[in-house]
């Protein structure tokens, strides 16, 4: 795998990364089983995008993700890009609600990382600060987590 990109698994975690537009979706790889109402959304805004869509056994997926909880589909996106803390300032600067920062200071679980990240933005901040050296990267585990919040 290009250390440039990386493989995300879940319908709710692909769907929001395509609505979010901040990283670019190379592929798209869907199993066999994966259908409803939420499939056939994630469907239509990746016709709409011209993303490619690989159709797969199941046991493909869970062994790109590395989980078998990936609801049949994963995605092939551009790596998490990290602002710099100057940037992030500014943004809250320039936030026209009042925005504010969440600190997360070396937080090791990726699930209360992607619940602290969902919970701030649906509270409104402008952005979270995080600690480069013993704290839980932005990974799949996160996003998950973390899906809901754009």
């Amino acid at each position: 795998m290009n250390p440039q990109r990386e493989i995300l698994g879940g319908k709710n975690v692909v769907l929001e990364i395509l609505k979010a537009g901040r990283r670019k979706v190379y592929k798209v790889f869907w199993a066999r089983k994966a259908g409803d109402a939420k499939s056939e959304e994630l469907k239509n805004l990746l016709a709409s995008k011209n993303i490619p869509v690989n159709e797969v056994h199941p046991s493909e997926i869970a062994n790109m993700t590395g989980s078998n909880e990936h609801q049949g589909v994963a995605a092939q996106v551009s790596a998490f890009q990290y602002a710099e803390l100057e940037e992030v300032i500014q943004k809250a600067i320039e936030d026209k609600k009042g925005g504010f920062l969440v600190l997360l200071d070396e937080i090791q679980d990726p699930h209360n990382v992607g619940a602290i990240i969902r919970t701030a933005h649906q509270c409104g901040a402008s952005g979270l600060i995080l600690l480069k050296h013993r704290q839980v990267p932005i990974t799949n585990a996160v996003c998950k987590a973390a899906a809901g919040a754009q």
